[in-house]
């Protein structure tokens, strides 16, 4: 069977595009949470499933 992989440039268009929405709000960062319970939050843009713990990421804007 053959799994479906992202690739990495899908994650990185997908961040830009929160930074593109980011510039029109005039927003300087956003934290991204996930955990047990909100695990697609994380995934979509890292790919790290939050199954028994926390996590979080930071987009800033200027990278």
């Amino acid at each position: 069977m053959n799994k479906i992989k992202i690739p990495k440039s899908e994650f990185e268009q997908r961040i830009q595009n929160i930074r593109g929405m980011m510039a029109g709000r005039r927003i300087d960062a956003v934290l991204i949470y996930g955990d047990e319970y909100r695990k697609e939050n994380l995934r979509y843009v890292s790919n790290v499933w939050t199954i028994f713990e926390r996590g979080g990421a930071v987009v800033r804007h200027g990278g």
